[in-house]
C-alpha cells in the first residue's frame, strides 16, 4: 500500500473517527482505482483527464450511478488531503463532477404493516426473544444495522430508558426507547440472552453466544419479512425510514428527527419530509371525491 494512501486512511481514523466498515471502503475504492491506472502511473501524478476515464471506465461497466458517485466521492476527498498536506500540488478531482443520481424516495412501512410484523413475532425461545427485540429497536429507534450490532450491554439503560448508540464517525447519540421496546429488551435480557451461553459483551447474540454481525441481522431480518408474507422488498434499514416518516407523521419536528436519526446535516432528514409530504398526497388522492376529474 502507497505510503500516501496510508496517511489518508491514518487520517480517516485519527482524526475524523471514521468507522472500521467505512474506511474498509475507501480503502477499497482507492486501491479499485490504483488497479485501473496500472503499475506505471503513481496515485500522486493523477491527472484529472486520468478521473475523467475512470469515471467512463465505471459507467461503461454498467455500475449504478449511486455506486459511481460513492467511488468517486472516495477519490475527491483523498486528493483533497494529498492537496491540503502537499504532497501534490494540484488536486486532480477539484472541479470533477460527479454522476447525476436520480432522486427516489426510500420505502416505507406503513403503521399498520409494522405494528403486524412486530406483533406476529413468536417469543417462545431465547432466539426469538432476540428477534422480538431487534425489530422493536429497528423501528421503535431508528438504529442502523451496524449501530445495533454494536450495541454493548453497558449501552441500553432500562431504568432510564435509553440507549446510547454509536453511530457514523463514531459520534454518539441517546436515544428514547418506547415501552414496546423496553418491554422486548427487557424480556430478551432476562429470558433470553442467559439461555444463549453468553461469551461476549454484546447486546444481541448469536447461537454460540457470540455478537450478532450486520450479516447475521440481516438474515435474521429476512427471514422475518418472508414469514410476515410481505411481497416488497423490506431491508433493515426500511424500519429506519419508517420510524422517521412515522415521527414526523405524528408531528414531531424535523431538527429533533435529525438529532434522533444521528444526521450530520439537515438535508439528509429533509428527504423524510417529502416521503411524509408524498403519501399525504396519496391518501388525498384516493380519499377525496373531488381530488381527481372522472374521464
Amino acid at each position: 500500500m502507497p505510503e500516501e494512501l496510508k496517511a489518508f486512511l491514518n487520517y480517516l481514523s485519527l482524526e475524523r473517527n471514521y468507522s472500521p466498515n467505512t474506511i474498509a471502503a475507501y480503502t477499497r475504492d482507492i486501491t479499485e482505482f490504483q488497479k485501473f491506472l496500472g503499475e506505471e502511473k503513481k496515485l500522486t501524478t493523477v491527472s484529472e483527464l486520468d478521473l475523467k476515464k475512470y469515471l467512463v471506465y465505471l459507467l461503461q461497466k454498467k455500475q449504478s450511478r449511486r455506486t459511481v458517485a460513492r467511488k468517486m466521492i472516495a477519490l475527491r476527498s483523498f486528493y483533497r488531503f494529498l492537496k491540503k498536506r502537499g504532497i501534490i500540488t494540484v488536486n486532480p478531482a477539484q472541479t470533477l463532477e460527479l454522476p447525476k443520481i436520480p432522486k427516489t424516495l426510500p420505502e416505507v412501512l406503513t403503521v399498520e404493516e409494522a405494528v403486524n410484523l412486530i406483533e406476529n413475532q413468536e417469543t417462545s425461545t431465547p432466539l426469538a426473544l432476540r428477534n422480538k427485540a431487534l425489530v422493536e429497536l429497528f423501528y421503535g429507534a431508528g438504529l442502523r444495522i451496524g449501530e445495533i450490532a454494536g450495541l454493548n450491554l453497558k449501552d441500553i439503560d432500562l431504568n432510564q430508558g435509553y440507549v446510547r448508540v454509536t453511530g457514523k464517525g463514531r459520534r454518539q447519540r441517546i436515544v428514547p426507547l418506547g415501552s414496546y421496546a423496553l418491554k422486548a429488551v427487557k424480556m430478551y435480557l432476562e429470558k433470553g440472552r442467559p439461555f444463549l451461553k453468553p461469551n461476549s459483551e454484546k447486546l444481541f447474540l448469536n447461537q454460540r453466544g457470540e455478537g450478532l454481525t450486520s450479516r447475521g441481522i440481516r438474515l435474521i431480518i429476512t427471514n422475518i419479512v418472508k414469514k410476515a408474507g410481505l411481497s416488497r422488498k423490506i431491508t433493515p434499514h426500511t424500519f429506519r425510514h419508517s420510524y422517521a416518516t412515522h415521527l414526523l407523521e405524528g408531528g414531531a419536528d424535523i431538527r429533533s428527527v435529525q438529532e434522533l436519526l444521528g444526521h450530520k446535516r439537515l438535508s439528509t432528514t429533509e428527504i423524510y419530509t417529502h416521503l411524509s409530504q408524498e403519501r399525504l398526497r396519496e391518501v388525498y388522492l384516493k380519499a377525496h371525491p373531488r381530488s381527481r376529474e372522472e374521464k
